[in-house]
């Protein structure tokens, strides 16, 4: 009679056991589902610690199921070999995006890696301190000579510590040394951002009016061009 006691009482104290797992896992976050994948950025990505607080980066991981619908109420899993990241799980919202910071205070290349379920994605951010910053501006041809209509696409590029490329950065067009001094020419844009390389581009045209009434025969004027970069 004891034996079968004990026995009745462990299968109860077992089935209990399960009921509890059951419920934890009916309460927690679900995982991709088979056949999806994460699209993992960075925001800004190289990190300046110069500019940015701690080094800091938004990190955004975009659940899509293999038919690419974003997977909501999703729980995914961060972490990194160098710095931190801050949450370290986060659930994908309506647009199948969850959340994260990565930061370091010192110079590094870190990786970064979102995990859920089978589907993970990683990427490298790059933590610099800018200190010289290579600052180029060119037109696409040697202006010498330029009529009254002419217009002039202008490059350049913003580069960092390492020759890495700054990103998303604001530049802004300006015009000095002008002679006449009355000349003032434009932009279009005036304000544009450096893209993922680092480079930016926009159009420069004097002033029609200005030029056919104050340049002789329209080729002595001259003007120069410059462009800031934002914070360099």
């Amino acid at each position: 009679m004891r034996r079968t006691a004990v026995f009745k009482l462990g299968t109860v104290a077992a089935l209990f056991i399960l009921a509890v797992m059951l419920i934890a896992c009916e309460s927690s976050d679900p995982t991709a589902v088979q056949g999806s994948q994460i699209i993992l950025t960075a925001q800004p990505n190289p990190v300046d610690l110069s500019r940015t607080p701690l080094g800091e980066s938004l990190i955004t991981a975009r659940i899509l199921t293999g038919n690419g619908t974003p997977q909501k109420d999703t729980i995914v899993f961060f972490s990194t070999n160098n710095g931190t990241v801050t949450p370290v799980e986060d659930t994908t919202d309506d647009e199948g995006r969850a959340f994260t910071t990565f930061s370091s205070n010192v110079t590094t290349t870190a990786t970064v890696t979102a995990q859920s379920g089978s589907a993970s994605a990683s990427q490298q951010i790059q933590v610099l301190r800018v200190l010289a910053v290579i600052h180029s501006l060119t037109s696409s041809d040697p202006v010498v000579e330029i009529a009254c209509t002419d217009t002039v696409p202008l490059t350049g590029r913003v580069l960092g510590a390492l020759s890495a490329p700054v990103t998303s950065v604001p530049v802004t067009f300006g015009f000095r040394n002008a002679s006449p001094s009355s000349l003032t020419g434009f932009t279009t844009p005036i304000t544009v951002i450096t893209d993922s390389n680092g480079n930016y581009s926009t159009n420069w045209t004097m002033d029609a009016g200005e030029c056919q009434s104050q340049c002789v025969n329209n080729l002595s004027c001259s003007i120069d061009v410059f462009a800031t970069a934002a914070g360099l």
